[in-house]
């Protein structure tokens, strides 16, 4: 295929916050006797948007708080944690770079809010790189249904079919899979299943690893 856009999720794919989200649920059911492994937060929320989330745990856990009152817990703990910084996960500078240097358009497809990934990206210095962004907000459905990138291959003037995404979540993979467009997983906390990583075309250890792979689609 001809490469129009290269389309790629942030948390726990760009950004290394899988593991602050992690933290900041933990923080919140903590006082309530109540904890949340690793391995739990991978399964049942990595790659969701904040607002299934905060409703799941809720519901699940019987939390005494409106979901209003968990997004401004959320949204304070995720002041303290990220001004003690977040990083860019290994290889994703490299990439990047090596993606506009080649002309190819870069989006974001993301299940965060636009003031956070804004700023993450900013922080990190790679703000430039993207022409266009997408956020599971201003779709009717969040991954793992296709909504958000399609959202954003319609803002990069792009076909599916001519975009790769790069994820690293199981809901995510599902989603741009669903697309229709050609998939590079990168897992993070939680390793997919076998029979969705099969609908990936190539999974790598880091973003740095996917440069021969999308050299051989360029």
């Amino acid at each position: 295929m001809a490469l129009e856009a290269a389309i790629f999720d942030l948390d726990g794919l760009l950004v290394n916050t899988e593991v602050v989200s992690w933290h900041i649920y933990q923080d919140m059911l903590s006082p309530y006797g109540h904890d949340m492994t690793r391995e739990e937060y991978a399964q049942l929320y990595s790659g969701r948007t904040e607002r299934h989330n905060i409703e799941a745990i809720i519901e699940r856990y019987e939390v005494p708080m409106s979901v209003e009152e968990g997004f401004e817990f959320v949204a304070e703990r995720e002041r303290h944690y990220h001004a003690l910084d977040v990083d860019l996960m290994p290889g994703a500078r490299d990439l990047l770079a090596w993606l506009t240097e080649r002309g190819v358009a870069v989006a974001l497809a993301s299940a965060s809010t636009e003031e956070r990934a804004i700023g993450l990206l900013e922080q990190n210095g790679v703000r430039g790189h993207f022409s266009h962004f997408a956020y599971s907000t201003e779709v009717a459905h969040g991954k793992p249904a296709p909504d958000v990138f399609l959202l954003a291959a319609k803002r990069c003037e792009a076909h599916p079919e001519s975009c790769v995404a790069f994820e690293d979540s199981e809901a995510g993979v599902l989603a741009a899979h669903a697309a229709g467009m050609t998939v590079v997983c990168v897992p993070d906390m939680r390793r997919p299943a076998p029979e969705v990583l099969d609908l990936a075309h190539a999974v790598v250890p880091t973003l740095a690893d996917a440069i021969p792979v999308v050299e051989a689609i360029l």
